[in-house]
């Protein structure tokens, strides 16, 4: 299974290499990968962003996870990939995840103010004036990753987040790091960088974003220009690419990692942390893209990574509901399963379910320290509208279905897995 894997890695990583090249041919007509701002003529600008598409699309990925022969499980019939991977069962997962329950998880810091009007109104000021106290505690003391993980466990309050995050995540940004960096973008233009804007401009089209796209751009153009996200990130989307250039030694783009269509996305929640860019934030964002979202586009065996989290899904969808399953699978052209997870899975919900259910959803993530959750998630959407889903009777019925999800609430959703 890891030499499929290994062998749909190096696919991805070929995909990425042609169409790199052939994104440097037609857009530069020759120029270098990276050239200083001013050398850019506006013709070449307009004619860039004409020709604009993503260097590795969704459906790139998604090919390359499921072209991965392995050895298919006997009776996963129900799976789109055609690889063994070690699941765990719903009664390790039960265990592991035993706190997110309503009792300790439905509390202040999970009540945004479209749903306060369900809730005793005295009670969620008092939980909410206690933990917003245990907060200001653990920050004032600078308390260890690990007790500030526990707290998390139960969701953080929004004016403390930021902080809290930090601390779990050890995000550390050095002096004058930040602004370095801020002056390499401000000074060249990388061949990725129009890749990069058009794809904030497509992810802040929604309502939710579109207020906060200069501080999601400038995010997502610094992450792109650190060298410290290819020397520590917890995976490699694909292999480093070796382009021959005279102007530049550097790694395309310094990151390392060439952006996928989505890409952008990830940085899109952590626009309501802070009102403009600063070490706190970019180390937050940082942190949380090295140690976990650069997994959700990784094609390897380890935990977490993308394959782990789609088989869960699928896995724990078939394991709930099998004849929701079947019954999908019995409407022509009916998507999967896995087709149906899988954007959301890559983009970690983004652009999905409302931002303060994302913020509940990272809480969690970092807490566990897991993306199992996401996947989790994932299958709990699924599930809730299996009611609607066991009725279709077409493709675009199924579509449907899942057409809004605006009112998904993140935590009691995992109980839909989790119930017996």
């Amino acid at each position: 299974e890891r030499d499929a894997l290994s062998a749909a890695h190096r696919r991805l990583s070929e995909i990425v290499l042609a169409n790199l090249r052939q994104h440097l041919s037609k857009v530069t007509r020759g120029q270098p990968f990276v050239q200083a701002r001013e050398a850019r003529t506006v013709n070449s600008t307009i004619d860039g962003r004409i020709e604009m598409g993503p260097i590795v699309s969704m459906e790139d990925i998604y090919i390359a996870l499921v072209s991965a022969r392995g050895n298919q499980v006997e009776g996963a019939a129900f799976s789109d990939m055609s690889i063994s991977l070690k699941i765990p069962p719903l009664s390790e997962l039960r265990e592991r995840y035993m706190p997110l329950n309503g009792k300790d998880n439905i509390d202040a810091a999970d009540i945004d103010a479209t749903d306060r009007l369900s809730y005793a109104w005295e009670a969620h000021q008092a939980r909410t004036s206690q933990r917003e106290s245990e907060a200001g505690a653990l920050i004032a003391s600078g308390a260890d990753p690990a007790k500030i993980r526990r707290y998390l466990r139960g969701g953080a309050p929004s004016q403390s987040r930021l902080d809290l995050w930090a601390l779990a995540l050890d995000s550390t940004v050095q002096p004058g790091e930040l602004e370095d960096l801020h002056d390499g973008v401000i000074a060249q233009e990388w061949i990725t960088d129009d890749i990069i804007r058009d794809d904030v401009a497509e992810r802040t089209a929604d309502g939710n974003y579109f207020p906060f796209e200069d501080l999601i751009e400038s995010l997502s153009l610094t992450l792109s220009r650190d060298p410290w996200v290819g020397t520590n990130a917890r995976a490699a989307p694909h292999q480093p690419m070796a382009l021959d250039d005279e102007e530049t030694s550097e790694a395309v783009p310094p990151s390392s990692h060439v952006p996928f269509e989505g890409w952008a996305c990830l940085a899109c929640p952590f626009a309501y942390l802070a009102e403009s860019i600063n070490s706190t934030l970019y180390g937050v964002y940082r942190a949380f893209y090295c140690r976990y979202w650069v997994r959700l586009v990784s094609l390897e065996m380890n935990i977490d990574s993308l394959p782990y989290l789609a088989g869960l899904c699928e896995n724990l969808v078939y394991d709930v509901a099998p004849e929701l399953v079947a019954n999908l699978q019995s409407i022509e052209n009916s998507p999967s399963v896995l087709r149906i997870a899988f954007p959301w899975i890559l983009c970690g919900f983004v652009g999905y379910i409302r931002p303060m259910q994302l913020q509940l959803l990272y809480d969690r993530i970092i807490a566990y320290d897991r993306l199992e959750l996401i996947a989790i998630l994932a299958a709990g959407i699924i599930v809730s509208r299996r009611e609607a889903l066991m009725v279709a009777q077409t493709m675009d019925d199924v579509r449907d279905v899942f057409s809004n999800l605006d009112c998904i609430q993140v935590i009691p959703l995992q109980n839909i897995v989790f119930s017996n």
